[in-house]
């Protein structure tokens, strides 16, 4: 166990004393300052500042466990084993917005300090100091939570160096909050304890992460689709049958994921690379959303329940009591139409119908036209749970199946019902 050599020194006077006594160590040691905020956490000390990147690469060190390492192993170090994937997809995440000149953000990164490391504060009793770190020449601060954004950090850094894109990447910084500890057991428990956060629900993910193009779709979506606008809940994970809303976001997402690539064993990888490949601009983005929307509009008018939904006024309006009630009503019927696994068979079933369609410029009054006559079958189905196109595939014994391969059995179903051989598109239908 390493003794600890970082100390908080107290110096009485202003925190402008401080300050020069910080730079008269530094000078005289060939160091560099940082200010920071010493302030207390239960009975520690703590430290949180800002570091410019290079300062970043230079000193902050990793001790992970290594992969399969046993129990006593594990414990000599300060992280679990390090996941490249994980790394590699925030060097991604950077190098993808310095690329496209877009913001980013690097949370802070939680450190410990065993190394050479003075910091001066003026000697009162505030709970919280102005102080001056004067930092280590050597690598001597572990990383205790952020060993993954330190990675992606050196990756990015590495790849740009030399380029513009790098000039501007080694210009930006990243808070940090440090404590001071020479316990490890404590720098675990530090570790699991930074960990303690409840990741977002799928739905809240999709609203907020809309960097990917495929989530700003999803919006769009909603936006543009009576049905859906103001009936899709962003920030539950299961919806009730008394609930006000019909869909979560998340369920919409898979509509679009499944639309865009065809099919039910797309990873998010994929996934995201053909969004990308698909909205690379906002034009061919807005062409490929305005033909999902025109689809989902004339399925509205297709499916009853869907259709009764939309008819109705938005929810919380002045009459939203009348909304929520006939929302029930139609909700307690337990119809397929009603269920995240129809959005996704629907996800399926206008790859297929769509097919080639967004490559042409096509007003939204004539696709939907050209769908109303190709969607027209569909006029006379069952859309109860009894209903004998949804028997083993997505409903098997009255209960909704979500699985991939219901999914893709329903999206069978319904095309042969349609009459359209699996290669047919809209063009070669119409």
């Amino acid at each position: 166990m390493e003794q600890v050599k970082t100390q908080i020194v107290r110096v009485p006077g202003s925190p402008e004393e401080a300050e020069r006594q910080a730079s008269r160590t530094a000078t005289d040691t060939h160091r560099e300052t940082c200010p920071v905020r010493v302030f207390k956490q239960g009975k520690r000390e703590m430290v949180s500042g800002v570091l410019p990147l290079r300062i970043v690469m230079r000193l902050l060190k990793l001790n992970s466990a290594q992969k399969g390492s046993i129990a006593e192993e594990a414990l000599t170090a300060n992280n679990r084993p390090v996941l490249k994937d994980h790394w590699m997809a925030i060097a991604d995440y950077l190098k993808r917005a310095l690329d496209r000149d877009e913001p980013f953000i690097i949370p802070p990164l939680t450190l410990n300090s065993t190394g050479n490391v003075q910091i001066y504060v003026p000697d009162n009793q505030s709970s919280i100091n102005t102080g001056y770190a004067v930092l280590p020449e050597e690598t001597a601060i572990h990383i205790t939570d952020g060993q993954h954004r330190f990675l992606g950090i050196d990756k990015v850094a590495t790849d740009t160096r030399g380029t513009p894109q790098g000039e501007i990447f080694m210009a930006s910084s990243v808070p940090f909050l440090m404590t001071i500890e020479s316990d490890t057991n404590q720098v675990h428990q530090d570790f699991a304890d930074a960990g303690r956060t409840k990741s977002l629900p799928p739905s809240l993910l999709a609203v907020y992460d809309t960097r990917q193009p495929a989530n700003g779709a999803v919006m769009s979506i909603i936006e543009g689709t009576p049905l859906l606008k103001g009936r899709v809940d962003a920030t539950s994970n299961t919806i009730s049958k008394s609930s006000q809303y019909i869909f979560l976001v998340n369920q919409v997402r898979q509509f679009v994921k499944h639309s865009l690539t065809g099919s039910t064993g797309a990873n998010e990888t994929s996934f995201s690379e053909q969004a990308d490949a698909a909205m690379t601009n906002r034009e061919s983005r807005e062409r490929w959303v305005r033909s999902r929307i025109a689809f989902l509009k004339v399925m509205t008018e297709i499916v009853p329940d869907w259709n009764q939904i939309a008819r109705l006024s938005q929810p919380g309006g002045v009459d939203s009591a009348t909304v929520l009630k006939k929302t029930r009503e139609i909700k307690q019927q337990q119809n397929v139409p009603l269920n995240g696994a129809f959005m996704t068979t629907l996800g399926l079933l206008s790859y297929k119908v769509l097919d080639d369609i967004t490559s042409a410029d096509i007003e939204e009054e004539r696709m939907m036209a050209q769908l109303r006559e190709v969607l027209k079958p569909l006029n006379g189905l069952d859309w109860s749970r009894t209903g004998p196109i949804w028997d083993g595939n997505i409903v098997t014994g009255g209960k909704i199946r979500t699985q991939a391969s219901a999914v893709r059995a329903a999206s069978q179903e319904m095309l042969k019902h349609l009459g359209l051989a699996e290669q047919d598109s809209l063009a070669q239908a119409a």
